[in-house]
């Protein structure tokens, strides 16, 4: 299995020198999923509770579940969910009590609900609701209570509310909403005061439901638009209320809020005095509400909300026409990150960023055009750009930064995820091995009180193949090697017999951290 290992290259004085917390990008492709160069395509990356679970192309296999540990020898393939190489293409993973639920189609039973532990053993489909190869399993789980919500449909009473608690006798229809049709709960439900917020269709007018999770207490909260259907849709907790977007009675497609009474589920404000502004996107962010919006003079404006009509804003108008828009939107430690055309330039993506006033809503690099997807890590920002990964600091004002310039390797386009100190996504390394996992981990150049580190001992010194480290620390040790150029070249919180054996003989330094504390040596490879 090949593992390649790449980081950005420092001087060895900074590297001692430096008194406060310096981060150097640290790549590493995280298994050989698809081998011969083959794309493994990693897609639907998802931290469930310290592990990674995905779906990738396994060889022959087709698209299959897999995990990682956020190691290469602890990124595997799980199980051949469908025989043969069509693959069951699992997606939509969400941590339920110690396990993932997700759904697969297993080629047989088509698109059901399946839940898994990581292992080949503890993978299985709970429960085949709509008999054949068919499947009515829509998009998406939301968690409540140690039980998992979706929309699903069977052959006898159509598309409706479904609750699982992990095992296949815990699965099952919550309530038939409209006995007489499918009621087609939303792919997107809420969770808010102990309550799931949903969208749901009876006699063709799709309303705001509510249940406590038993039959007696899933029923309609407010008709929203007593005249049509108000189809309420991105739900979002903020300043102990729940707003969402609906098509209010004379309002149009707004921006409304309940606190779970029919009497305190109103219309914010009407921003489209004529026709609609179809708020999407809704994200809480400075102790604010942001959203997207149109209306009949804005095609695409970003608004801003402390919940009241006196208190919602436009920010900024971003394109036109905003059918055509996507929109993105990050909260980064009180920040807000959101993609939208550059001014006077329609067609394109770039970042932007806010801190919830006109005068810092701003374009953080006009240069970066068609911006993808972003997250944020350790207080900054991560993006895709023309397959790039960037960063920018939490500042407003700041820059994008490409990191790093070293890593000739083609970022897909897609959602990135973290756990811990590290960021994952796919690529493609010098377009020669193939559409990969790749862990990007941030790791300290630097730290407090170098060289304060005291009893530290490197043996055997010179080494041929091993060495060891033996401190007061050993259980709470992290061993750097640089080369003399400042390359990093291995880490390990590994303390006795490390292995150097493919290392040409030369001089290294030694980096020893434990505790905020750390020492650098030198060590002579034989």
């Amino acid at each position: 299995m090949k593992r390649i290992l790449l980081a950005a290259t420092l001087t060895l004085s900074a590297i001692a020198a430096q008194a406060q917390l310096a981060n150097t990008p640290f790549f590493t492709q995280m298994g050989d999923l698809c081998n011969s160069g083959c794309n493994a395509n990693p897609q639907n990356i998802t931290n469930c509770n310290g592990t990674l679970y995905f779906a990738a192309n396994i060889d022959t296999l087709g698209t299959e579940l897999c995990v990682s540990n956020g190691t290469d020898a602890g990124t595997r393939f799980v199980l051949n969910i469908a025989p043969g190489a069509l693959g069951s293409g699992p997606k939509n993973f969400t941590v339920l009590n110690s396990k993932v639920i997700f759904m697969a189609n297993d080629g047989v039973h088509g698109y059901e609900p399946w839940i898994s532990d990581g292992t080949t053993t503890g993978t299985k489909m709970l429960k085949d609701i709509y008999p054949g190869t068919t499947g009515q399993v829509t998009d998406g789980f939301t968690v409540m209570n140690g039980k998992a919500y979706f929309s699903a449909g069977d052959n006898v009473n159509g598309t409706e509310l479904w609750v699982s608690d992990g095992t296949t006798a815990g699965t099952k229809m919550l309530l038939d909403i409209d006995p007489t049709a499918s009621s087609y709960p939303s792919n997107k439900m809420a969770v808010y005061s102990g309550k799931l917020y949903f969208s749901a269709t009876t006699n063709s007018d799709r309303e705001l439901w509510v249940s406590d999770g038993t039959v007696a207490g899933t029923q309609l909260l407010a008709n929203v638009n007593p005249n049509a259907a108000s189809g309420p849709d991105n739900f979002v907790q903020y300043n102990g209320k729940l707003y969402f977007s609906a098509f209010a009675d004379t309002s149009g497609g707004e921006i409304c809020v309940t606190d779970g009474t029919p009497a305190g589920t109103t219309v914010v404000t009407n921003i489209a005095s004529a026709g609609d502004s179809l708020p999407r996107a809704l994200t809480v962010s400075n102790n604010l509400l942001f959203f997207a919006a149109g209306t009949q003079l804005d095609s695409q404006t970003v608004w801003v909300t402390n919940g009241t009509k006196a208190g919602t804003t436009k920010l900024a108008t971003l394109s036109t026409p905003y059918a055509s828009r996507k929109e993105m939107m990050l909260d980064n430690d009180g920040l807000l990150y959101f993609t939208g055309a550059k001014p006077g330039l329609s067609t394109r993506d770039v970042l932007w960023q806010t801190d919830g006033t006109v005068a810092n809503t701003k374009v953080v690099d006009n240069t970066l055009l068609s911006v993808g997807n972003m997250t944020s890590l350790k207080n900054e920002v991560y993006f895709i750009c023309n397959n790039v990964l960037y960063h920018t600091p939490n500042t407003i004002n700041a820059q994008a930064v490409i990191l790093p310039a070293n890593f000739a390797g083609i970022i897909e386009d897609k959602p990135m995820a973290t756990m811990g100190d590290a960021l994952y996504f796919a690529a493609n390394y010098q377009l020669f091995y193939g559409v990969e996992l790749w862990k990007m981990e941030l790791i300290p150049t630097s730290v407090h009180n170098v060289g304060s580190l005291t009893n530290t001992i490197i043996y055997p010194n010179p080494a041929s193949n091993t060495f060891s480290i033996k401190n007061n620390n050993s259980n709470n040790t992290t061993v750097r090697l640089f080369s003399l150029t400042g390359q990093l070249l291995l880490q390990t919180q590994q303390t006795e017999n490390i292995n150097i054996a493919s290392l040409p003989a030369g001089n290294y330094m030694v980096q020893v951290i434990a505790d905020g504390q750390a020492t650098m040596q030198k060590l002579v490879k034989q």
